[in-house]
């Protein structure tokens, strides 16, 4: 009792002083960010890399918390599956903290608790069926980006060349040029991020998908940044005037309206009813009730 009452206290509003964990009390895990939304997806880590989990809705939320933690049991109430959810980034080490920040990003639109045996419930509340405020619509287009890329493995081609005689190719020439192509597509990317901030910085960023076997690159995203994009792609060297579906040059359309023009005009001459414009067609005398 002597002892205790000779301890210092704490002054009113001062934080008594906390003494460093023991030996014997194990030190917390480090928190570390393994799941996020951005631009309407969903990302969960894979070692270094973020893996895209689909749409931001709570359905898909929890099938990437049950694989983070896979001893827990998660059990969804399908009301709640469709439930969308906006931008965050989650650093946790346990799956109620993952729940709070992900019922937070969505409105707290659905309930939650834990039980017994590692098991959480997210139920349906009062808000759940309330309609979200509407978001700016979403597209996808696909490019074709094979003639600037060829232009980009000409290079490192040439190059090889040119340093080890005409006609000399190797595998050390095939690994640079993929390479190089990786770093063009990026550099790509890059060009189309800033050209929409420049443009509208109130547009959200699009998502980037690009397959190296088929040379595509596929951008979901509003209109407008698809816009921007399909606009940055067709300026490339290498690149067709055209490509996509709506999102060309003038150019295009007019050249497509004088051949479709000149097929009809062709297929006309050849069926003889070709006549001046403004005037009436021939009359087709009919013979066919009067034999000859």
């Amino acid at each position: 009792m002597a002892a205790f009452a000779l301890a210092s206290w704490p002054a009113h509003g001062q934080a008594p002083v906390i003494q460093p964990p023991t030996a014997s009390e194990p030190a917390a895990a480090p928190l570390v960010e393994h799941l996020k939304v951005e631009n309407g997806l969903i990302f969960a880590k894979r070692g270094a890399a973020w893996v895209d989990s689909g749409s931001a809705t709570m359905g898909n939320a929890v099938k990437v918390l049950r694989d983070l933690y896979p001893e827990a049991t998660f059990a969804l109430d399908p009301r709640v599956a469709d439930v969308p959810v906006a931008d965050l980034i989650v650093r946790a080490n346990d799956p109620m903290t993952d729940l709070a920040a992900l019922c937070t990003a969505c409105g707290g639109r659905y309930g939650f608790h834990a039980e017994a045996h590692a098991l959480y419930v997210l139920q349906h509340n009062n808000s759940t069926d309330l309609k979200s405020p509407p978001t700016e619509d979403r597209g996808i287009e696909c490019f074709n980006l094979t003639g600037y890329l060829q232009r980009e493995k000409a290079h490192v081609r040439n190059e090889a060349n040119h340093n080890n005689g005409p006609g000399a190719t190797s595998d050390a020439a095939e690994v640079e040029a993929s390479k190089r192509t990786a770093e063009a597509v990026a550099r790509l990317q890059e060009i189309i991020q800033k050209s929409i901030v420049d443009f509208d910085p109130s547009l959200g960023q699009p998502h980037f998908q690009f397959y190296a076997d088929a040379q595509m690159l596929i951008v979901i995203g509003s209109p407008r940044a698809i816009e921007v994009a399909a606009k940055v792609i067709h300026a490339l060297p290498g690149q067709q005037t055209f490509l996509g579906n709506g999102l060309g040059n003038g150019d295009y359309f007019n050249l497509q309206r004088n051949a479709q023009e000149m097929q009809a005009n062709a297929a006309a001459r050849k069926a003889g009813l070709l006549w001046f414009q403004g005037a009436a067609p021939p009359a087709q005398e009919d013979n066919s009730n009067n034999p000859k």
